[in-house]
């Protein structure tokens, strides 16, 4: 999925030629015409580049469709059984999702990571905070800059 439409890049690269081969200035139209708050969400100087560069070379800003073998692990079809496995038992390894889903651990991950913005996280448990804990650690800071005083005198 591209993150800009066709009509949007072939305006960066009309106002390109319209404004002197000016990329900055490229960048503020594009912000005024889509009516974008800040500078970062409109199309970087190195990518308006590469589209007048892909202009040029075939008269197009497309991606060309790239040849060779098709992903066929990361399929649509993957993607839907990995979200359902994972909101079943979100607690499984990807060890063991893999093997239940046949899938290729690389694969599986690639799906989660990129696919479903999911990251691994492991639980840390740690001692319980009680209400006097603060106070305390506050004494000992106190009392241990007391001492670093009293010494250095």
């Amino acid at each position: 999925m591209e993150r800009f439409t066709g009509q949007q890049r072939a305006f960066c690269v009309k106002q390109f030629y319209k404004n002197n081969d000016s990329y900055v200035t490229v960048r503020r139209l594009f912000r005024i015409e889509y009516g974008l708050r800040r500078v970062s969400e409109c199309p970087s100087v190195n990518l308006i580049k590469a589209w007048v560069v892909k202009f040029e070379q075939t008269g197009s800003t497309t991606n060309i469709k790239q040849t060779g073998r098709p992903r066929s692990r990361r399929s649509d079809e993957n993607i839907r059984e990995v979200e359902i496995s994972v909101r079943n038992d979100p607690e499984l390894s990807t060890r063991k999702r893999s093997a239940v889903l046949a899938l290729p651990r690389t694969s599986l991950r690639r799906i989660l990571h990129l696919d479903l913005k999911l990251h691994p996280y492991k639980l840390q448990i740690v001692q319980e905070m009680k209400p006097n804990d603060y106070i305390q650690q506050c004494q000992r800071r106190d009392g241990a800059h007391l001492d670093e005083v009293i010494f250095k005198k």
